[in-house]
């Protein structure tokens, strides 16, 4: 086996990294499903798909919305779903083309649209998409819901960003709360290698209970000592607040109890010194201190926001070498 103070010390920060990431990520997910961010911007980029369009937003409010192969997937009728597949999309257009514009297999498709009572400029679009196929209905079918998923990656590029802002706070917030400061753990653990090395030692024999399910929900199932905690790592998906809770608690104990590493404040002045590197009151304040502290939070939380899988793969690389054990010196030729 090949140990080395520093390849430890990566294994152990991609341990703390991964889990942390977990802890984020259900967060994350209580937040959404909590403040319904996923069906508000799936709201807000349908009516506003073609900009300022007034006529289009009164279609999606006022007849998208109450079409039942929208409706099937609301829980309540006020309410927006999470995600509105390509499919049903296309099936509430095509139900409008034969109630409205009259659409019959083998009639005319542009006579169709322009009867629709679709808005204009969405009739245009349609009436492009018709002309591209030679008004082949099947291919018509095909080329909207490539449209529909084309419109829907912008709003997923742009829901996925706002979420990063709110990722960057929270993940600043769990660093802060269980004190994940990376700047810290590096001088801690070096500090002391065999420690170190008994930690790792700890890690590598979790890695392999750790299973990752790379199916339509891409969940992390891990075995702790309450059970499987199972965490969807899909930036989109939606946990209720008490579940949340509960995992935070899980995973909060399963990476304090496999990485060896204590979290969060020792008792007393603990916060307070390694705050402002004095002990006592608050007043007492160094800023070389506390602006290295704020540092290594804002590595750890940026840290954070890269994926699970990330740090995942690394960390399993990283076991790997350390495994393998130093290459054999070559042997002089005879």
């Amino acid at each position: 086996m090949f140990s080395s103070p520093v390849l430890d010390l990566v294994i152990l920060l991609s341990f703390i990294y991964f889990t942390g990431s977990l802890i984020l990520s259900t967060i994350n997910e209580a937040i959404a499903s909590a403040f319904r961010l996923r069906p508000g911007q799936l709201e807000k980029s349908l009516q506003n798909l073609f900009f300022d369009n007034g006529d289009w937003k009164n279609w999606v409010d006022n007849t998208l919305k109450t079409n039942p192969n929208i409706q099937s997937l609301m829980k309540a009728t006020d309410k927006y779903p999470s995600y509105i597949p390509a499919s049903n999309f296309v099936l509430a257009v095509i139900t409008q083309l034969r109630s409205t514009g009259g659409y019959t297999v083998g009639s005319d498709l542009q006579a169709a649209i322009a009867a629709s009572g679709l808005p204009p400029v969405f009739q245009k679009v349609l009436a492009d998409l018709s002309l591209q196929v030679n008004n082949d209905f099947i291919n018509f079918q095909k080329s909207l819901e490539s449209f529909y998923n084309n419109a829907m990656d912008r709003a997923g590029g742009i829901y996925k960003r706002n979420t990063r802002r709110v990722l960057l706070v929270v993940g600043f917030i769990v660093a802060s709360f269980l004190n994940l400061d990376t700047l810290q753990i590096i001088q801690t653990e070096l500090a002391s290698p065999a420690k170190l090395s008994q930690s790792v030692d700890q890690i590598t024999k979790e890695i392999p209970k750790i299973k990752f399910n790379k199916d339509a929900t891409e969940t992390v199932n891990i075995q702790t000592t309450k059970g499987t905690v199972a965490v969807d790592t899909k930036i989109d998906s939606t946990k209720k607040a008490d579940t949340a809770a509960q995992q935070v608690r899980e995973l909060t104990l399963y990476l304090g109890q496999t990485s060896g590493y204590t979290l969060g404040y020792s008792a007393g002045d603990g916060f307070v010194k390694q705050w402002t590197g004095k002990t006592g009151q608050l007043g007492d304040f160094l800023w070389s201190v506390f602006l290295k502290k704020l540092l290594g939070l804002l590595i750890t939380a940026f840290a954070l926001q890269l994926s699970s899988s990330f740090w995942f793969d690394l960390m399993s690389k990283a076991v790997n070498v350390r495994a393998a054990g130093a290459k054999p010196d070559k042997k002089p030729d005879a």
